[in-house]
């Protein structure tokens, strides 16, 4: 194919991938749009993922491999990006897949009718065959309108446009992604989004990731860069959405850091304080204070009373069953079991679709087969914070009477 006839450039990261790659690469040669290119760079891989590739770049010419060490997903799509020649770039992750056969076709085409610099559409999530999809309009965004830089493998991005503001992955081991597309933010006036489903991310209980001091750095440099791309443009709503965000998924993990008196993370924190913008300490004060240091450290405090606590009322109980069998309910069973010693009696899930039969030998029940415990036993929500009300209200419904909420990154550190 020649170079200049190529639309879009995949660029794919590959890291020890062998069981879902296959179905990942059938999803993108099977593309209707044929002028591709597919780049995977084999990052380090110590699987069967080389021979993988191998066997597909024999059958299509348009595919190139890059070797390089282990380097992160990061670098290996800068590396990508230096080998593609697309007029556009698409990303894949080695483990998603597209989940139509013309995806790269309609993203294009309306990037073509659109004029647009950035195309996106709809996600979708195969947790173990069940299907989940989320809709967007079909509009243009202002990038000023446009809060929440995440989900950056939705979207095509003009090669040109990338280059010409040397638009990069940033080496950071985590959260490299947003901050990407924050960035591109940052080079155009607006993009355009289709309704249309364009990414399927197939939802995997991976190792529990331990918020190592360089993690917890990454994280913060990222959120840092995020929010001062927001100040540069006067970016109001992504500032008080990454603030948000950042408190509802890691602000524990922080705070231990800073509680040891961690002057790199304390640091970071300062840095983060200078960038808010005065509009979004008027509008969200109440969590904008907690990044203070002095905040921290009373939260801290309260920590090891609610942990307390929560064994305390949990040891009242004979039957222990908790609802919500994904990282939260596994690491508080983890707790559960390793730190003081109770076994739960099952997992309750509203639906069995897409989820295991068991774990770590405890069995996983859709909620109306545990309804004889309504009365007797404690139902643990183990969900994320914007999920409680709603495992509240379902409990509610089926007329349980003892639930208990725990922060499940509260116990992360202990067990």
């Amino acid at each position: 194919m020649e170079v200049n006839t190529i639309k879009v450039s995949v660029i794919i990261p590959v890291y020890n991938d062998e069981v879902y790659l296959p179905d990942c690469l059938e999803s993108v040669f099977n593309q209707t749009l044929k002028e591709i290119q597919v780049i995977c760079i084999n990052d380090g891989s110590t699987d069967h993922t080389s021979e993988i590739l191998e066997k597909f770049s024999h059958k299509h010419q348009n595919m190139v491999i890059v070797n390089q060490n282990n380097m992160g997903a990061g670098k290996a799509r800068n590396v990508g990006m230096a080998v593609a020649s697309g007029e556009f770039i698409a990303f894949m992750d080695g483990d998603d897949y597209y989940p139509t056969d013309d995806v790269l076709e309609c993203l294009y085409e309306n990037a073509i009718r659109k004029n647009a610099l950035v195309c996106g559409g709809s996600l979708s999530w195969d947790k173990k065959g069940f299907i989940i999809e989320k809709f967007v309009k079909e509009e243009t965004i202002k990038s000023s309108e446009f809060n929440c830089p995440f989900s950056f493998t939705k979207y095509i991005y003009k090669r040109n446009m990338l280059l010409d503001n040397n638009v990069k992955f940033p080496d950071y081991k985590v959260m490299e992604d947003p901050l990407f597309l924050a960035r591109v933010l940052s080079c155009v006036n607006e993009i355009y989004t289709i309704k249309k489903p364009v990414y399927r991310y197939r939802v995997l209980i991976h190792e529990r990731r331990k918020y190592t001091k360089d993690i917890i750095i990454d994280i913060l440099s990222s959120y840092y860069h995020m929010l001062n791309i927001a100040v540069d443009n006067r970016w109001t709503g992504m500032q008080e959405y990454l603030i948000e965000d950042f408190c509802e998924r890691f602000y524990p993990y922080l705070c231990r850091y800073v509680c040891r008196s961690d002057r790199d993370v304390i640091d970071q924190i300062k840095k983060i304080n200078c960038v808010i913008l005065p509009e979004v300490i008027k509008n969200g004060r109440e969590i904008v204070e907690k990044f203070s240091i002095q905040a921290i450290y009373e939260y801290q405090k309260t920590v090891q009373y609610e942990i307390e606590k929560f064994a305390e009322e949990v040891s009242k109980y004979r039957a222990v069953i908790i609802y919500g069998a994904g990282v939260a309910g596994k690491i508080v069973q983890t707790y559960l079991n390793d730190k003081i010693g109770i076994k739960a009696s099952a997992f309750a899930v509203t639906s069995m679709e897409g989820n295991d039969r068991s774990f770590n030998h405890v069995e996983i029940k859709c909620i109306n087969q545990l309804l004889d415990y309504k009365n007797t036993g404690l139902f643990i929500i183990a969900v994320a914070e914007k999920s409680r009300k709603e495992v509240e209200d379902i409990l509610k419904k089926e007329g349980v009477a003892n639930m208990y909420y725990i922060d499940y990154k509260l116990l992360d550190d202990i067990i």
